[in-house]
């Protein structure tokens, strides 16, 4: 949310071409940049973890980067792009064979790593190929009025998945030829966490085995007495419940790039209770 407020604050000050706030709103304490330095983990993902946190900060910086564009002071946004464009591209790597995301944190529902409407809405400022052959197929005032040229190939081929560590993000991919895993291993921050960790989701090729089905509203009940909860996840139970508290940070032991494999651990699981997993 604060990340919008700068933006808003940036916006302002660029229509009304006030030097003294536009610096305020990109280098003050709770500047974007403090804000984007703070937020986004080396790997680009939000450092709450949930994969749609990704395209909520992307449309938060979107219309800046459209109005900086647009009176010619797009040269003092280039990091900020090309953050932003890696923050959209990212979320590509942890994708299972179906096209769906593993599901971190609150998220309410799973979701595609590929989110057409995020693509479309950046095309502009944050090109992708799928982004730009997006404008050409939707039709708004948007694209009908002030077109984007459509340069890019025809067909557009996706990053391979491979096994990898993100320990930024407290996460590794496990995949072979049949078998992918997404391991989750510790949080950042108790902010949008739930008793999830030390947990996974599984695949067989395309065919989830063991997947985190997320959240439903925050209103609902079964928000807190159950989707929040370690009986909702892949994760052991002690006297029916999971970690104790959050965030939870865990342990790598050992992580095998070509097996693939990987060891956890979490020793502060329950109160006097150590908790360990290999895949």
């Amino acid at each position: 949310i604060a990340v919008w407020h700068s933006c808003a604050i940036a916006m302002v000050a660029i229509e009304f071409d006030d030097a003294k706030l536009l610096d305020q709103a990109l280098n003050g304490k709770n500047g974007l940049n403090a804000l984007l330095k703070k937020g986004v983990t080396s790997n680009y993902l939000w450092y709450e973890g949930a994969f749609s946190y990704n395209n909520y900060v992307i449309a938060a910086l979107t219309p800046l980067f459209v109005q900086a564009s647009l009176k010619d002071k797009g040269g003092l946004f280039k990091r900020q792009m090309l953050l932003a464009q890696n923050m959209l591209l990212s979320p590509l790597q942890f994708r299972f064979d179906d096209g769906y995301l593993p599901t971190v944190g609150d998220t309410r529902g799973r979701g595609r790593a590929i989110d057409f409407g995020a693509y479309l809405s950046s095309a502009r400022v944050l090109p992708t190929e799928i982004g730009i052959q997006e404008a050409q197929r939707v039709k708004s005032w948007d694209t009908l009025i002030d077109s984007i040229d459509n340069t890019t190939k025809k067909s557009t081929s996706l990053p391979t998945v491979t096994t990898k560590h993100y320990e930024p993000s407290r996460a590794a991919v496990l995949k072979n030829t049949n078998w992918q895993v997404f391991v989750h291993y510790g949080q950042l921050t108790q902010a949008h966490a739930q008793a999830e960790v030390p947990g996974y989701e599984l695949y067989w090729r395309s065919i989830p085995v063991a997947v985190d089905q997320g959240t439903v509203d925050y209103g609902s009940p079964w928000h807190e007495q159950y989707f929040r909860r370690a009986v909702a996840h892949n994760l052991p139970l002690i006297d029916g419940e999971g970690q104790e508290s959050s965030p939870l940070f865990g342990h790598v032991d050992s992580f095998d790039l070509l097996q693939p494999a990987i060891s956890i651990s979490e020793p502060l699981y329950q109160k006097g209770v150590m908790v360990s997993r290999q895949i």
